[in-house]
């Protein structure tokens, strides 16, 4: 029902013959950052596509904004794979998600200003960095290989997570993965699985692959949301009532279904 009313959230995308959710994480985002754009850009005017286009050319040079925290004016080099974390960023979350058209018009336009805010709304100290290295840098830049250089090319990001990931990693300590580590996970306890149906990270498809291999898995997808469902409108009592009866039978997830996509933010005529 899912891929009938939303064809163009599971569109197949193949990459030499294996889908992006069984990919290492950084060629997967690529993709997986151009199918939550082309979700925003479905439903604004051709203006934000070509602005976009814009916002993502090679060369933006030295620009002057406000710091986003601070205030303070300041000058930063916008190095293209900087505007692509800034334009991904916000799709993390829908409400962030529903002022990136009018911040990338902003932006195309010369003021940056909008665009930089939301690229840093989801900062913050980031504790998590240093796991989340260790496990990029032993389990997916490893498996890296020269066609998934060349699958990424024609997207939007091309190479960047590619790069930025294998910089990264170049001296963080590691171990060896043992191959059988990568054997897709089976067992028969009870599993619910959330989806955003927007998230630029680990969209539906990606669930659904895992639930391939756990045969008393449950997938719900919430069509409208991003990354993170779990703490949203009546998600948080789907998963109390899984916990509580060890059980996804029974559960209702049409409430996921009905939670709307916020309405895109439009700047005050002047």
């Amino acid at each position: 029902e899912y891929a009938r009313q939303f064809p163009q959230r599971v569109r197949s995308v193949v990459i030499d013959g294996v889908a992006p959710a069984t990919k290492p994480l950084p060629v997967a985002l690529a993709f997986d950052t151009d199918l939550a754009l082309d979700q925003v850009l479905a439903r604004v005017d051709g203006g934000v596509k070509a602005a976009l286009e814009a916002v993502l050319a090679p060369d933006a040079g030295v620009i002057r904004v406000n710091d986003p925290y601070f205030g303070t004016p300041t000058e930063l080099v916008l190095e293209r794979k900087r505007r692509v974390g800034m334009v991904r960023g916000p799709l993390y979350g829908p409400m962030l998600a529903a002022a990136l058209p009018a911040a990338i018009e902003r932006a195309a336009a010369g003021d940056w200003s909008a665009l930089v805010g939301l690229g840093s709304g989801l900062g913050g100290g980031k504790l998590y960095a240093g796991m989340h290295f260790s496990v990029m840098c032993a389990e997916d830049v490893p498996r890296i290989t020269d066609a998934d250089r060349a699958s990424v090319a024609s997207t939007r990001a091309g190479t960047t997570f590619i790069e930025e990931y294998e910089r990264s990693c170049r001296g963080w300590p590691v171990r060896e993965v043992p191959k059988a580590y990568f054997d897709p996970p089976s067992f028969t306890a009870p599993t619910l699985i959330l989806s955003g149906g927007t998230d630029p990270a680990t969209p539906p498809r990606h669930a659904a692959e895992v639930a391939r291999s756990l045969p008393n898995a449950t997938h719900f997808i919430a069509p409208q949301l991003g990354h993170g469902v779990s703490s949203i409108g009546c998600a948080p009592m789907l998963v109390h009532t899984f916990i509580t009866k060890a059980s996804a039978a029974g559960l209702d997830a049409g409430c996921l279904e009905t939670i709307p996509a916020p309405t895109f933010f439009e700047a005050p005529a002047p």
